[in-house]
């Protein structure tokens, strides 16, 4: 008998879920946002942690999943989160990063919910990885 398959994540991808988007280059957010949409999911793009905030106000209920950088211009993801789950209920997060340095990703503690995605990643890494998040 031959080996199962794994099976592709982009077979089941996006189900219309809605990405909230925290990146702060503005050329690399494109790029993700084009990425989760062709895969069908809805993506709310911001560019640093008061955009988040405010996109989360008006679409706290619409938002299955945080994507966010660890670093970003104003405030870093952990604070994001935590000003989050302060306010409304903390949905499932994946933190980005391109950074190797031990301190900087001690800043997130990992969890089920809580994820780390290291930069740069493919589109079936990020497809997976957010479909993992919903699924938990």
């Amino acid at each position: 008998m031959p080996p199962v398959a794994e099976p592709d994540p982009r077979d089941r991808a996006g189900e219309s879920e809605t990405i909230l988007l925290v990146e702060g280059d503005d050329a690399l957010r494109t790029v993700v946002v084009g990425m989760l949409e062709r895969y069908g999911f809805s993506v709310l793009s911001a560019g640093n942690g008061a955009e988040a905030l405010a996109l989360f106000a008006h679409h706290a209920t619409d938002v299955d999943v945080l994507l966010t950088g660890i670093v970003l211009p104003d405030f870093g993801g952990p604070e994001l989160v935590e000003q989050l789950a302060a306010r409304w209920i903390e949905p499932p997060v994946i933190y980005m990063s391109g950074y190797l340095a031990p301190e900087v990703e001690r800043r997130v503690t990992l969890s089920p919910r809580v994820r780390l995605l290291r930069k740069p990643f493919t589109f079936d890494t990020l497809v997976r990885a957010v479909r993992e998040a919903l699924e938990r």
